[in-house]
């Protein structure tokens, strides 16, 4: 017989009010004591009311902890296993998108900042199948779709770069997040290729000296004749220096431009740039022997390069402006360089890309098969 998890059925709220109860009780039973009993009698006895019911609420607490963590997935040296079977990073799996869900999801241009479909896109679920990705930090499973999608979502402008995570997430989470015993889907993240590559950004210089993470300002001064930048790469600010070419500067999603004739100074942009060949740093292969590089920049059929789209902002200062945009896939390179969407002088642009589903299941599914020929959800 299988012991499905309760997990979150003790909650907060349930621990405060069995607390409150606790604390009732000690009140009426402080209210009834005998009148001759001495004030030492009095507290020990409440004292004994209240830690016997603590105790209790301990135990609910503990038990509820164990039942979550036996349905857990973790990663170890020899896979990913929930401690009673093992699965690997590439392995086939029967996840269903179709079985639920909507088929054919609608995207405003008033929110993508697309402007090529007349108003909107519909973006149709595709019959895909699917690979184990990992394990999220909630001890529950991962999958991902062994191609990126052959339709594509566009994205535009300011729009898009503030709108364009939860755009990618909610088509994602509508079209392949419904099926059965998924919890939700959204898109593939940088993020998510940093743990595959066992990458940190924060390591990273640019050819010219720039860091992630290093912050960058800009202002035009009153009564002065440039626009002007600063950066703070160690923990202090350059003086301000003249920008030569572009002389106003507007945040995205800001009415506020600022110029000669409206001096001011912008926000700090936080230099969230940089960029990686998968194949230098993703070496594993599956265990039907598929380069994980190959499965996530190219997809199953390892044929020509798809760009794809990643749920993840990338914003990024210079000497002359700041420019925001989406990252993305490139070839075999993460987050190519000049695929900006919006530059603080008013450029604009527009990108059309595949979106790549990943979709997570619950902690208390069971599989049967093997990583050699593919896990079936059985429930």
């Amino acid at each position: 017989m299988k012991v499905k998890s309760q997990k979150g059925s003790v909650t907060v709220f349930v621990l405060i009010a069995l607390l409150f109860y606790t604390g009732f009780l000690v009140i009426l039973y402080a209210g009834n004591i005998n009148k001759i009993q001495t004030v030492s009698e009095r507290t020990d006895q409440i004292k004994s009311i209240y830690e016997r019911n603590l105790n209790n609420i301990n135990e609910i607490y503990q038990k509820n902890t164990a039942a979550e963590e036996a349905f857990s997935w973790k990663e170890t040296e020899e896979g990913i296993t929930n401690g009673e079977i093992t699965v690997h990073i590439g392995d086939k799996i029967s996840y269903n998108e179709l079985s639920n869900g909507v088929k054919a999801y609608e995207v405003a241009d008033t929110e993508s900042g697309f402007q090529s479909n007349e108003k909107r896109q519909i973006i149709n679920t595709e019959d895909i199948e699917w690979r184990i990705l990992g394990v999220n930090n909630k001890g529950e499973l991962e999958l991902i779709s062994t191609n990126p999608t052959t339709g594509t979502l566009g994205l535009g402008g300011e729009e898009g770069y503030l709108n364009g995570e939860k755009i990618l997430d909610t088509t994602c989470n509508e079209l392949y997040g419904k099926g059965e015993y998924a919890i939700s889907a959204r898109n593939l993240k940088a993020e998510d290729i940093n743990k595959l590559a066992n990458y940190n950004p924060e390591t990273y210089v640019f050819s010219d000296g720039r860091k992630y993470g290093e912050k960058w300002q800009y202002q035009f001064p009153e009564g002065g004749e440039y626009m002007q930048y600063r950066y703070n790469r160690t923990g202090e600010w350059t003086d301000w220096s003249n920008i030569t070419e572009h002389q106003t500067f507007k945040m995205p999603g800001e009415t506020n431009e600022i110029s000669k004739e409206n001096p001011g100074i912008s926000d700090e942009i936080e230099y969230k740039y940089y960029s990686y060949l998968l194949s230098e740093k993703i070496k594993q292969k599956t265990q039907d022997g598929i380069s994980i590089s190959n499965l996530i920049s190219k997809g199953e059929k390892n044929e020509n390069y798809k760009t794809q789209w990643l749920s993840s902002c990338v914003s990024y200062g210079n000497t002359q402006y700041a420019c925001f945009y989406l990252s993305h896939l490139y070839n075999d390179n993460l987050t190519y360089y000049d695929f900006y969407l919006y530059c603080s002088y008013g450029y604009v642009s527009e990108r059309d890309y595949s979106i790549r589903p990943v979709v997570t299941l619950s902690s208390d599914i069971q599989l049967v098969g093997s990583s050699s020929s593919g896990w079936n959800i059985v429930g």
